[in-house]
């Protein structure tokens, strides 16, 4: 679960709706929630990105550790990469760009000496 903890100008904001999301989000708690459970929160869409993306690496890592051993099988990989196209938003390249090397980290991770990987740039 994911919680996004951006301001919210006062005009914006709903305050039935604001309630019923805290309520919500209160049932997770880990101490005294009626369905304990983690979630994560972030306060932009780059955050937001950046915190999804090292939670899909450490699912991908975790199941080659599992069942599979080091590293992924190619097949699982293609198994699991969305189809649908990506159109979201995305910031210009910068030097707070973080994709590349993340990419490269998890690219290394899932096909380790595997020829013809589907995820390597080469």
């Amino acid at each position: 679960m994911y919680c996004c903890k951006r301001d919210i100008q006062s005009d914006a904001l709903d305050p039935d709706q604001y309630k019923r999301v805290k309520e919500f989000f209160t049932q997770f708690d880990a101490t005294k929630g009626d369905h304990p459970g983690l979630y994560q929160t972030f306060d932009m869409s780059e955050a937001f990105q950046k915190l999804l993306l090292k939670n899909l690496q450490d699912l991908l890592f975790e199941y080659g550790k599992q069942f599979k051993g080091s590293p992924i099988a190619p097949e699982v990989v293609q198994a699991l990469t969305p189809k649908s196209p990506n159109n979201l938003p995305q910031r210009a390249a910068g030097p707070q760009s973080f994709r590349g090397a993340d990419i490269q980290d998890l690219q290394a991770a899932a096909c380790g000496d595997t020829p013809g990987c589907p995820l390597s740039c080469e």
